[in-house]
C-alpha cells in the first residue's frame, strides 16, 4: 500500500479544522431553535435572527467542501491503517448519509429563512420547511456521532494527539 504524501495529510487536518471552524456558527444557532410547537414563534425566530442564519447557513454550506476534502483523507488514512475493513466503511458510509441529510435540512431552513422574510410571507409553509429541516437532521445525528467516533477513534491510533494529553502516558 503507497503512503499518502504529506501534503495530502495535511491538507486533511487543515479542512477538518476549517470544517470545524465554519460549522461553529451551525452549532449556536441549533441551540437557539425553538421548539416546533408554535408556528409564528418559529417565523418570529427566522425574522429576528436572518443576519446570523444568513451567515450560518452560508459558512455551513462553504464547509461541506472541507468535509469532502477531509473525509477523503481520512479514508486514505483509515484504509492504509486499516484496510477496508468495517472502519473505513462505517466513517465513509455515515459521513456520507450526514452530508446528505444536512444538505437537504440546511436547504429547508434556508428556504424558510427567505420566505419569512418576505413581506407577504406564509407562516405556516415556513413551519413546513422549518419542521421538515429538524425531520432531515435529527436522524442523522447518529450517523454523524458515528462519523465523529471513527475519525476520533484512527487519530487515536495514528497517536495525533501528543502523549499524555489525556492523562495517560
Amino acid at each position: 500500500m503507497t503512503a499518502t504524501p504529506t501534503r495530502w495529510r495535511r491538507w486533511g487536518a487543515a479542512s477538518g479544522v476549517a470544517l470545524a471552524v465554519l460549522w461553529a456558527p451551525m452549532g449556536v444557532v441549533v441551540w437557539q431553535l425553538p421548539d416546533l410547537s408554535s408556528a409564528a414563534e418559529i417565523e418570529r425566530f427566522y425574522r429576528g435572527h436572518a443576519a446570523l442564519l444568513t451567515m450560518a447557513l452560508g459558512q455551513a454550506s462553504v464547509g461541506f467542501f472541507f468535509f469532502l476534502a477531509f473525509l477523503g483523507a481520512l479514508v486514505e488514512r483509515l484504509r492504509q491503517r486499516e484496510g477496508s475493513g468495517p472502519l473505513t466503511w462505517v466513517a465513509f458510509g455515515s459521513a456520507l448519509m450526514l452530508m446528505t441529510s444536512l444538505n437537504i435540512a440546511l436547504g429547508l431552513a434556508a428556504a424558510a429563512r427567505l420566505l419569512a422574510a418576505a413581506s407577504t410571507s406564509d407562516t405556516e409553509l415556513a413551519y413546513a420547511l422549518h419542521t421538515g429541516a429538524f425531520v432531515a437532521a435529527a436522524p442523522v445525528a447518529f450517523a454523524g456521532t458515528a462519523f465523529f467516533l471513527a475519525a476520533a477513534l484512527l487519530s487515536f491510533r495514528a497517536g495525533v494527539f501528543p502523549a499524555g494529553w489525556h492523562g495517560r502516558p
